[in-house]
């Protein structure tokens, strides 16, 4: 009978840590020294990845649900960049290079922005936790060049088909927006029973989230605190509402008795057939800025506009109208210039 092996241990030091090792052969317990020497080079000089699901990890669970998911997207792109680095050899320039390539490639303002404020973030959680001195994204500048985005406004082709498009399913959704001004999840999350047909008024005091692979989630709360409030029920949207069989549950919903709210692909699926059926090129938030814009021709301040729209800054609304403005004299200039140039 074969003599059973007598396994072996070896006492060696691990950064200020002697542990015990265990092996059958000389071999596996090199093998497994060598593994805990890395993974504690590691947590003295983690990668820049692992640092960063570790702060991503811990950052979500302090901030709200749409801060979370907006961060998502400059998250992937700085670990992609930076990932197999380690935390403490990522220089300040290794940083600036890395916002200038990312200006080029044209995007606007607040994007780039993100990303650096992501990065930012990141390197102050690697200093608290002793893995670096100092915060190499401090000295990073976002270049002069990239300038502040303001989506474009739809075109007015776009508004006409919706118009004409109106009835009661889901080509009442970009309708409602239009003329409520409401975020895409406020909107799904809006009830027959939110609405004030007697005042004409909706109440907006929730909104719809979507975790675990796009499932709906109601939350009792909007965005932002500037987010719950009343909105006016205009005529036009009104006249539509009325005519609904249904006078309870969610305006939009896959069921036909409204107890449910779309689910993320659902919505998805639908919008997209929607915008294909109309020949519809807009967004959902330009539909938002459309309302902007009827609040604008309205002659309603910014002030009163920033409560009907939910804005958290009075000086969004007046960026948005500065946007109308300026929109709607180049409109003008290249009205004269097509006249004179005939």
């Amino acid at each position: 009978m074969a003599r059973k092996k007598k396994r072996i241990e070896k006492k060696v030091k691990i950064g200020d840590k002697r542990v015990s090792v265990y092996g059958f052969t000389a071999f596996e317990i090199q093998q497994k020294i060598e593994a805990l020497e890395a993974e504690e080079e590691n947590r003295l000089n983690p990668t820049f990845r692992t640092v960063a699901e570790e702060w991503q990890e811990e950052h979500e669970k302090s901030v709200e649900y749409y801060t979370a998911d907006c961060y998502k997207a400059p998250i992937k792109d700085v670990i992609s960049e930076f990932g197999d680095l380690k935390v403490s050899e990522i220089t300040p320039i290794d940083i600036q290079n890395f916002i200038n390539v990312y200006a080029k490639k044209g995007y606007k303002r607040q994007t780039v922005k993100l990303r650096l404020s992501v990065l930012k973030q990141i390197f102050d959680y690697s200093v608290l936790h002793g893995l670096i001195a100092v915060n190499p994204a401090l000295s990073v500048k976002i270049p002069h060049s990239v300038k502040n985005g303001t989506r474009d406004l739809p075109e007015s082709a776009d508004i006409e088909k919706i118009k004409a498009a109106v009835k009661q399913g889901f080509e009442l959704f970009p309708y409602f927006v239009m003329y409520t001004g409401m975020r895409k999840e406020e909107a799904l999350a809006v009830r027959y029973e939110d609405i004030d047909f007697k005042n004409n008024s909706i109440t907006v005091n929730k909104v719809v989230i979507f975790q675990d692979g796009g499932k709906p989630t109601i939350r009792p709360h909007t965005k932002t605190d500037a987010g719950m409030r009343t909105t006016p029920l205009l005529a036009p949207l009104k006249n539509i509402l009325e005519q609904s069989e249904r006078k309870s549950g969610y305006i939009f919903s896959p069921a036909p008795d409204g107890k449910t709210p779309y689910a993320k692909g659902a919505f998805d699926y639908a919008f997209s057939k929607y915008r294909k059926l109309y020949g519809i090129n807009c967004g959902i938030h330009q539909l938002r800025h459309e309302f902007a814009t009827l609040c604008f021709d309205a002659g309603l301040d910014a002030k009163e506009a920033q409560k009907i729209l939910g804005h958290s800054k009075e000086s969004v609304t007046r960026d948005i109208y500065t946007h109308i403005r300026e929109s709607r004299q180049k409109q003008a200039i290249d009205k004269l210039n097509s006249f004179i140039g005939t």
